[in-house]
């Protein structure tokens, strides 16, 4: 806020609250289903366009599927939005539940903020790939306390570069050498190991989230343990 001012950032959080975009230039689970709508567009069209032979009929039938990419064309797209919703805020406040009832540690706040970072990216919509950078930042200053966490920033930085990869190509021309499109034969690999890679992560931080409650809860019992021999004596 001293660095941008409070006006920029409340502006900035409102474009971002009321984007009309699923997913903005990010792979996570609202990309993967916009790239299964857009590959069912194609084929609606390319169906419309074999049957009819109506270029024109054609292209409406694709943009009329297409709409489905947008939070406001309604019906299912609704749905989709609250169920994205329901994903991202309820993984977000569970963390906080979580974070909230262990004994506080600068190690433990990164560690629970990269979390919600990558919550965010993967559940909720209007995300961008750049959205990442700060998980990034956070998740190499937390390998800096604890190695043990060097394969979350691993998942975290190969999620990245795919993404990068993937709406950027190597060169980062975009949009003249656009990768993410359905007739791109590294369109659906780069898919699923995005998918892949999503997964991995996600598994990363639950494992972590696990092994700290377990850490503290055997440090619980210790204290018990020698507190009862120390009364015994």
């Amino acid at each position: 806020m001293w660095l941008f001012g409070y006006k920029e950032l409340i502006t900035s959080l409102r474009l971002a609250l009321n984007t009309n975009d699923f997913s903005a230039n990010a792979m996570n689970i609202n990309g993967f289903v916009n790239e299964i709508i857009d590959i069912h567009a194609w084929r609606a069209a390319m169906d419309s366009l074999q049957h009819n032979g109506d270029e024109q009929a054609a292209l409406m039938t694709y943009t009329e599927v297409k709409k489905m990419l947008y939070i406001s064309s309604g019906g299912l797209s609704t749905l989709r939005y609250i169920l994205s919703k329901l994903f991202f805020w309820g993984s977000f406040f569970y963390l906080l539940w979580r974070h909230i009832r262990l004994p506080a540690d600068a190690k433990r706040l990164l560690f629970y903020s990269t979390a919600a970072y990558v919550f965010y990216f993967i559940f909720n919509t209007g995300v961008h790939e750049n959205h990442l950078h700060m998980a990034l930042l956070l998740a190499s200053v937390l390998v800096v306390f604890d190695r043990q966490f060097f394969s979350l920033l691993a998942w975290l930085v190969a999620l990245y570069n795919l993404n990068i990869i993937y709406f950027y190509g190597i060169t980062g021309s975009w949009p003249e050498n656009f990768i993410a499109t359905t007739d791109d034969p590294l369109t659906r690999p780069l898919i699923l190991l995005d998918l892949l890679v999503i997964t991995a992560l996600l598994l990363q931080v639950f494992r972590h989230i696990q092994r700290d409650h377990l850490l503290i809860q055997h440090e619980v019992n210790m204290k018990k343990t020698y507190h009862n021999l120390s009364f015994t004596e």
